[in-house]
This record gives C-alpha cells, sequence and structure tokens, in this order.
C-alpha cells in the first residue's frame, strides 16, 4: 500500500494515475478496504479526488463509492470529509464522476447515522442537479439517495421539503424509467409520513402539485409502481386534513384504486384497501366512492385469505356503516354477512371494526332482525362471555338487538341474557352501559317467562280480569315468575363463573 501512496503523492500525472487505478482495484476486494482505510489510502483518495485529471478523479471517486458501501467504513468516510467531496463533484460534467458520486451519497443516506450530517453539509442541491443529469444510472442513484434522506427525522424531512425537493421527484415520478418512478413515490410517501409541522409537508407536497403523477403512476401497468404509488397516495392522505384526502378526488384518483382493489396481486389489493380505507374517512371522499361501487368491491374481496385485506375491509365497512344512509346498501350488497364473518375471525382488529358496525346497524330498527337472521348473536355472545377487547361495542350492538321482541328468543337461545348479565356486573364498564343491560335483561327475562313451558296454560286457566284487584294478581305472578328466572339464571351464571 505505501507504495502507491507515494505515487499518488507525486507531481506526476502518470504516478498519479497508477496510484488511483491501483486505489479503484483495491476497493472491489472487502479485505483491502480495510486496508485502504487503515493505512491511510482513503485519505489519498479523497485527496487524489480533487486533482484536475479526469481519469484521477473518475478512479478515485469509484474507490470512494466503494468504500462507502460497507457501513463498517462509513463513518471514516464521514469524518475524513468524504460528503463535501462526493457534494463538490456530484455537479462534474463526466457521466462516470456523476455516477458514482450519486452511488457514494445514496450509499452514505442508507443508515441513520449521517443522514442530518448530510442534508447540513448541503447535499441537496447536488443530487436535484443529478436528478436531472442525462446519465439514467446517475438519475436513478441521486432519486434513491433522495429516498434514503426522506426516511430520516421529522426535520429533517422538513429540511428536504423547504430545499425543494417535492418538485424534483414530480418530474423523477414521470420519467420513463421504473426504477426512478418507485424511487420517486417512496420519496414523496417518506416525506409525507408523519405529522411533522402539524401536516404542513403534506400540504406543502399538495399544493406542489404531487398528487397528480402519483395518480398516474396508480394507471401504470406495472405494479410494483402501482404499488408504490398507492403507498405515496396513502401517505398523503392519511390524518385529519381534509385537503390532503380530498386532493386524491380532485385528481380522480378513485378510479385506479378501485381497480387495484380487485386485481389479482396482494401487495396491490393490501395498499388499495388501506388506501381507500384512509380516504373514505372523508364524507366527500366515501359518498364519491360508493357511488363508484367501492362497497361492493370491498364486500367481494373480503373472501380474500389475507388477514391484512380483511382489517382494511373491516375498517371500511366501521366507516360506511356510521351513516344510516348506507345502511340499505350495505344488507343489499351482502354486507351483513361479511361483518359477522369479520366478527368470528380469531383477530382482534377485525372483530373490532366488525361489532363497531354491527353496533351502527343494530341501532337501526330495520335492520336489526336481519342482522340477528345474519349470525351476528354468536359471535358477539362469544366476545361478552370471554371479555374480549372489543365486547364494549359487542355489548352495545346486543342491547340494541334486544330492543326488538322479535329478537328475544334467539338472544335467549345462545346465551345472550347471560352475557348481558356479566356486562351489567363488570366493573369495567360504564355506568350507563350497566343501567342499559339491567334494563334490557329485565325485558328478556319478562318475553322468556312468557315462552316458558306451561306459561301459556296458565294464563289460559286464568279468569279475564274483571277488576284491578285481578290485575295486580296477574301482574303480580308475573313479577314473581320473572324474578324466579332472573335469580336462577343469576345463580346458573354465577356458578359457572366459579367453576371457571
Amino acid at each position: 500500500m505505501k507504495p502507491f501512496l507515494h505515487l499518488a503523492q507525486s507531481s506526476n500525472f502518470e504516478y498519479q494515475r497508477t496510484a488511483a487505478a491501483a486505489f479503484s482495484s483495491f476497493s472491489l476486494s472487502e479485505e483491502n478496504k480495510q486496508k485502504l482505510v487503515r493505512e491511510g489510502g482513503l485519505v489519498q483518495i479523497l485527496a487524489c479526488a480533487r486533482f484536475d485529471d479526469l481519469e484521477v478523479q473518475r478512479d478515485c471517486i469509484f474507490a470512494l463509492a466503494n468504500i462507502s458501501d460497507t457501513p463498517e467504513y462509513q463513518a471514516d468516510v464521514v469524518r475524513e470529509g468524504g460528503i463535501q467531496v462526493l457534494r463538490d463533484l456530484g455537479t462534474h460534467d463526466d457521466a462516470r464522476v456523476q455516477r458514482h458520486c450519486a452511488r457514494g451519497m445514496a450509499n452514505l443516506a442508507v443508515g441513520p447515522d449521517f443522514k442530518t450530517t448530510m442534508i447540513d453539509r448541503g447535499v441537496l442541491p447536488t443530487l436535484f442537479t443529478l436528478a436531472r443529469s442525462l446519465d439514467v444510472t446517475s438519475q436513478r442513484y441521486a432519486t434513491l439517495a433522495m429516498l434514503n434522506l426522506s426516511m430520516g427525522s421529522g426535520d429533517d424531512k422538513s429540511h428536504i421539503i423547504d430545499a425543494g425537493a417535492v418538485r424534483p421527484l414530480m418530474f423523477l415520478a414521470r420519467f420513463p424509467d421504473m426504477e426512478i418512478q418507485r424511487y420517486a413515490a417512496l420519496a414523496l410517501a417518506a416525506l409525507a409520513l408523519g405529522g411533522h409541522r402539524e401536516g404542513k409537508n403534506k400540504t406543502l407536497i399538495v399544493e406542489a402539485g404531487a398528487m397528480r403523477p402519483l395518480v398516474e403512476l396508480a394507471r401504470f401497468p406495472d405494479k410494483e409502481v402501482q404499488h408504490t404509488a398507492l403507498l405515496a397516495m396513502t401517505a398523503i392522505g392519511l390524518g385529519e386534513d381534509e385537503a390532503t384526502k380530498l386532493s386524491v378526488l380532485q385528481e380522480k384518483g378513485l378510479e385506479p384504486i378501485l381497480v387495484l382493489i380487485g386485481c389479482s396481486d396482494l401487495k396491490c389489493v393490501r395498499a388499495a384497501t388501506y388506501c381507500m380505507g384512509t380516504l373514505c374517512e372523508s364524507d366527500e371522499i366515501k359518498a364519491e366512492a360508493l357511488e363508484l361501487g367501492v362497497l361492493a368491491a370491498m364486500i367481494l374481496v373480503e373472501s380474500n385469505v389475507d388477514m391484512e385485506v380483511k382489517r382494511n375491509v373491516g375498517y371500511f365497512m366501521a366507516l360506511v356503516s356510521e351513516q344510516q344512509e348506507y345502511h340499505e346498501n350495505i344488507t343489499k350488497r351482502g354486507g351483513l354477512q361479511v361483518l359477522v364473518n369479520l366478527a368470528s375471525l380469531d383477530d382482534v382488529e377485525c372483530q373490532e371494526y366488525a361489532t363497531f358496525a354491527l353496533a351502527h346497524l343494530s341501532s337501526n330498527h330495520d335492520y336489526q332482525v336481519p342482522v340477528v337472521k345474519a349470525g351476528a348473536l354468536k359471535p358477539l355472545v362469544s366476545m361478552m362471555s370471554v371479555h374480549a377487547q372489543p365486547r364494549h361495542y359487542a355489548g352495545l350492538a346486543l342491547l340494541k338487538l334486544a330492543d326488538n321482541s322479535e329478537n328475544h328468543l334467539a338472544i335467549a337461545e345462545e346465551g345472550g341474557i347471560q352475557a348481558l348479565l356479566r356486562l351489567a356486573r363488570a366493573r369495567s364498564t360504564d355506568e350507563e352501559l350497566q343501567y342499559k343491560a339491567a334494563l334490557t335483561v329485565g325485558h328478556l327475562a319478562s318475553n322468556a317467562v312468557q315462552m316458558l313451558p306451561g306459561a301459556s296454560a296458565a294464563r289460559k286457566t286464568l279468569p279475564p280480569p274483571r277488576s284491578r284487584m285481578s290485575a295486580k294478581l296477574s301482574s303480580g305472578v308475573a313479577r314473581t315468575r320473572t324474578r324466579d328466572f332472573l335469580e336462577r339464571t343469576l345463580n346458573k351464571t354465577q356458578s359457572k363463573d366459579k367453576s371457571v
């Protein structure tokens, strides 16, 4: 190594070229990389890279990019001033120098350690320049470097946006190279993620017009590109800002998302269903989505065995069920059975979304009986019996279903009375829910007494009430039967709880 170090320090161009070629060759081996770093080769490479000779610059930048590819030596590169060398030579006219400068910056930006340092030392203008390079490989590495930097802290993301990164990324998202398109879309997604500056980053991205190229990418005939576009649209739409969500609607982005919900690629289906749920948090988008037929598509895709898809469908159904005007559409499309299926799964997230939706549907008197006929009682009672996490919504649904006397027998047969008794006695339940549960148990028990064996015969043997006294006597018998039934049920429940 020492002879080459001496050659590199010579004023003779031929000697410098020989040393640079040797450094370039040595950098291809992991073992030799260590020698270059430990024996002073890295320092000399950085010095030679600033020489005026093009051959020397090419070989030294190539060696520097190779060394930066190994995480173990990245700290040495940064400490010795490698970022500044890559930044300064990145605007060189030579394509090979540009290419390896961009590659070196992409390498250093991978980990979390040097992102902020690179931004502080001014690499962004160089990357923006490289993004417009005539060399496609340089553009790829520059876009990859911007993507890696975009995955940093909130302050880093804000600095990148303020430096003007959105417009170059929009240009790259339209560039006819699929790898560059994917990197650009993912960079926009990374910049939009998080509520940094109270959502200002998302707003700036939308105001710059980034949604249009993303919607165009969602229509692009390549699944990988479509997937990254969906991720970016979701990242921008996440949060409570209505304007960022509506930007998708304004650019007619719902149509390609709807198409991808029904495609054969699992990654796209996952991303599309999640994106649609995120966007439909807006009532305006929800109404438009239902007009386009998104509900039917989501109900159909629930049959997918993938649990992530099922969760996304459950979230969408929960959002739609919040408004009574959509209950009829849910029922006609077979949504009740889908909700029962989701509530029956051994997945807490699916159960919570499904019980939330069922609670809303059960509050609509027109659909209380259809909900029961769809088989909702079994999973609801089951969740309440084992104190599952979604039992609050399950309890609300069961209470609403019990408001309809036509459901009383089915509730009693499924063990709903015992479940409501547990709900009324549970300390974790709020007082209002406990009170409603207690009242409902009374109504159920009263109705159940009338259905007990011999109850109808007893009523037939009683003479018709001819006075207030006979009416009081009749009601006293009913109260006694109700009290006896409640005591037996309560004792049975307590004995089961003790045995467990």
